[in-house]
């Protein structure tokens, strides 16, 4: 699995963000495009959703919903039970989320200000670990310092490549590894050089509190 450590893919100038242009014309048209596409999808319910998540944007961690597109919170929600093992490396409204829905929950976050917010919002929760490692090693490999193995490891924060490396063998079989934003240049290369038997389901589409289409990675351990 030492493949997926090769960054000459990597682009700091592309990857990390989606560019887009982001005059107010632009703005109005994708947002109106991103609604529509909400409005006439499956599940058309997700527009009210996603209109709401825009709304509380502006006080932060006051809507318990991941920043992953809805159809891959729809995926995961299925596997959600009171104390199903969770490990996310970056906290926020996921975090909340595994919270509300009775997760054991180990978070390691690398940014003091969203570590500060965390501890203050989820005080006195037993079942809540929350970590601050600046470093990036000590960041990557928190995950190695729990005991036992996890349901679900969510990977939405910094060092996204060594944090999957260093995931995978903390899964249980049949668990899933979830990745943020695998619309981002170097994840392309990333897919084909995963281990084979590992089952994986893209998840593109519209995501709560952001104006533009995003996508999620699913891979379960075989």
């Amino acid at each position: 699995m030492s493949q997926l450590s090769d960054d000459d893919n990597f682009d700091p100038t592309r990857d990390g963000k989606v560019p887009m242009r982001r005059t107010p014309i632009a703005l109005l048209l994708r947002s109106l495009q991103h609604m529509a596409r909400m409005l006439f999808s499956r599940h058309p319910g997700d527009l009210f959703v996603w209109l709401k998540s825009m709304a509380m944007r502006r006080k932060p961690l006051s809507y318990a919903l991941p920043w992953l597109t809805f159809d891959a919170i729809r995926v995961i929600e299925a596997r959600l039970r009171p104390g199903t093992r969770v490990f996310e490396f970056g906290s926020g409204h996921s975090t909340v989320y595994w919270a509300e829905k009775g997760a054991e929950l180990y978070s390691v976050e690398d940014d003091a200000f969203w570590f500060g917010m965390m501890q203050t919002k989820l005080q006195g929760r037993p079942d809540v670990h929350l970590f601050f490692e600046q470093e990036h090693w000590d960041y990557v490999g928190r995950v190695g310092k729990c005991e036992g193995t996890f349901d679900i490891v969510l990977v939405d924060g910094s060092h996204r490549k060594d944090c999957m490396l260093a995931a995978m063998p903390m899964l249980k079989p049949g668990g899933l590894l979830v990745v943020d934003n695998t619309d981002w240049h170097w994840f392309q290369k990333v897919f084909p050089r995963m281990p084979p038997d590992w089952v994986v389901h893209h998840y593109p589409g519209c995501a709560p509190f952001i104006g533009h289409a995003s996508q999620t990675t699913v891979w379960v351990k075989p």
